[in-house]
């Protein structure tokens, strides 16, 4: 996604945010050492591309080679800075222990009336 910004005439910078940490970053390119300057994470890295599936943990294209490291440094020619904001894990796997429990029941819950009958 390109924005002209002000401070950058007639330049088009690019938004990137932070799969780590959420910062915006705007830039024309990002360099292979770019790095978050709130987090410290490398920004080319495969973790904050936007063609990475974070749910599969792998690359969508078929065209880039494996990369053993997805959040270090890498020198892919596909690599596009990610510009959504990072998915919240703690609200996919909130969500996901509210789908297992309305199938099989609170397990602590289970637990918990275990113990009072057993007190």
């Amino acid at each position: 996604m390109e924005n002209n910004l002000p401070g950058n005439p007639g330049g088009s910078l690019r938004k990137m945010i932070c799969q780590k940490c959420g910062t915006e970053h705007h830039s024309e390119t990002i360099g292979f050492k770019a790095y978050c300057e709130s987090c410290g994470c490398y920004l080319h890295t495969c973790v904050q591309c936007h063609i990475y599936d974070h749910k599969a943990e792998r690359c969508r294209s078929l065209t880039t080679e494996a990369i053993r490291d997805r959040e270090g440094i890498n020198f892919c020619e596909e690599y596009m800075p990610e510009s959504r904001a990072p998915s919240s894990l703690s609200d996919s796997s909130a969500a996901a222990k509210n789908n297992f429990n309305e199938l099989f029941g609170d397990p602590d819950h289970k637990l918990k009336q275990k113990h009072e009958t057993i007190d």
